[in-house]
């Protein structure tokens, strides 16, 4: 149960990972946006899209990427175990130890099946069917 805890935990730990860096990412794209295109109304006036616009989304990403690499890595390089552990050890030190199981015996025989039912016979129409300007088209044979 506590590995499954840790597990849990883990996740929420990517989750908010994830979501914080996709603030700091957006919230230095807006930044880099307003501040080259401050006091330049022309900016927005032009039918492409402007250079700094591209430049602050770039700059965005860059840093969402750059802070989920940080928020990742430094508490693996901190960990003295691999990086591919889910639990910490401690709470895999402390998990109780599954005893094995005993072989099980014969298996009881299966019951009788029922005998499958009769094929049944359905009967073939004797009109094509009605298309769909006809007036009998939702008329039943």
């Amino acid at each position: 149960m506590k590995v499954f805890v840790a597990l849990l935990l883990a996740l929420g730990r990517g989750i908010i990972k994830i979501v914080v860096s996709t603030l700091v990412g957006f919230g230095v794209a807006i930044l880099l946006i307003g501040l080259t295109t401050a006091g330049r109304p022309e900016v927005w006036e032009r039918r492409t899209p402007p250079g700094e616009l591209l430049i602050g989304i770039g700059a965005g990403m860059l840093s969402g990427g750059l802070t989920l690499l940080l928020l990742f890595l430094v508490p693996w390089l901190k960990r003295s175990g691999s990086p591919g552990v889910v639990a910490p050890l401690s709470l895999v030190e402390e998990a109780e130890p599954v005893a094995p199981r005993a072989p099980r015996g014969p298996r009881p025989p299966l019951p009788e099946a029922e005998p499958p039912a009769p094929p049944v016979v359905v009967p073939v129409r004797k009109s094509p069917p009605a298309e769909a300007g006809d007036p009998n088209f939702f008329a039943k044979d």
